[in-house]
């Protein structure tokens, strides 16, 4: 197999000029350009990949920091992040790391040098300081569902408020008047979009009902509190819920189901993300109705942006972008026509 030097000896020119040429360097003359395009051809030489990326000062890898490496809503992420880097001969060194929680190795300082350009896949695995320190080394940079106003940062996002409107619309179309919405105790843009979306789609319909309740993430504490929350619920005729995402609505549904409601008959559940939790439930339950964000095309614009900027040339500034997905609300069987409730 002809490697670069047997081209530069049939072309009769250094090794450096073959490397400016597959580079696309201009500081070759037309005659030696000409002379090494033949010898390649001649020769049917294709580039080492990885020689290629070192004479660039590229590794052709990227790095993706995501806050769980095992949370069922991030697993289609990872492995769509994955696909669509290795469709562009691109690898990807994957990270758990929340800015709260730090690990005791700080891994974009630990990736820095040895990856070309980071994703970060929610807004609490970056700080705004390092986002500007990032922009400010002229790394490409891809922040999902980032709050952090950052000059030369590409910002990808899902419609959280809009999705969120739309879901509990649906559930006032089928007759629900007393609607109660259940979020996280997270502090983070996407639970306050989406109990915007409710707040907006209450007042829109002239609701006389609204209610945003709290719960933590940690499993055990949610079902304890659900649990107790339920006979309130129904004591105050509240015959729906909007959840933050289907791990609440699933957690919610089993605290329905063992306190003798019937779903969808008696009690409508919306969630969001769309991800299946069947394993925290003690009882069967019926699909839960629920947005899905495109995961897989989020991923593959991520990761498709990141490389453009990567690859571009050193003298072109990278722009700042914003680029927002819509949601698809995907109807199932927990939501149902509301009961005769006054």
């Amino acid at each position: 197999m002809p490697n670069i030097y047997d081209v530069a000896k049939e072309a009769g020119v250094s090794r450096s000029t073959v490397s400016r040429v597959i580079n696309n360097q201009e500081s070759v003359k037309d005659d030696k350009r000409e002379r090494v395009l033949e010898a390649i051809a001649k020769l049917n030489y294709t580039p080492n990949a990885t020689a290629r990326a070192l004479a660039m000062n590229r590794t052709n890898t990227i790095g993706v920091i995501i806050r769980s490496l095992t949370d069922n809503f991030n697993t289609e992420f990872i492995s769509s992040v994955h696909d669509a880097a290795d469709k562009n001969h691109y690898g990807a060194i994957f990270c758990m790391r929340t800015v709260e929680d730090q690990a005791n190795i700080n891994y974009i300082d630990f990736l820095n040098k040895k990856v070309d350009g980071f994703i970060f896949i929610g807004e609490e695995t970056v700080s705004e300081d390092e986002l500007r320190s990032l922009a400010a080394s002229e790394i490409p940079v891809i922040a999902m569902e980032s709050t952090h106003p950052v000059e030369s940062i590409t910002y990808v996002t899902v419609d959280n408020y809009e999705s969120a409107l739309k879901s509990v619309e649906y559930l006032i179309s089928l007759g629900h008047k007393r609607i109660i919405n259940i979020s996280t105790t997270d502090m983070t843009q996407e639970k306050d979009l989406r109990s915007l979306g409710y707040e907006e789609a209450i007042k829109k319909n002239g609701l006389a009902y609204s209610e945003t309740i709290p719960i933590s993430y940690i499993v055990e504490e949610a079902k304890a509190y659900l649990n107790k929350l339920v006979p309130q619920i129904l004591n105050q005729g509240i015959t729906a819920a909007f959840c933050f995402n289907n791990m609440i609505a699933t957690i919610l549904i089993e605290a329905l189901i063992l306190a003798g409601v019937r779903i969808p008959e008696d009690f409508s559940v919306v969630g969001f993300d769309d991800i299946e939790y069947r394993h925290l439930s003690e009882v069967p339950y019926p699909r839960i109705t629920s947005s899905k964000q495109p995961q897989a095309e989020m991923a593959s614009y991520a990761v498709t942006e990141l490389i453009g900027q990567i690859e571009r040339p050193k003298e072109t500034p990278i722009e700042s972008k914003s680029r927002e997905f819509e949601c698809q609300l995907n109807i199932r069987h927990s939501t149902g026509r509301v009961s005769n409730h006054d």
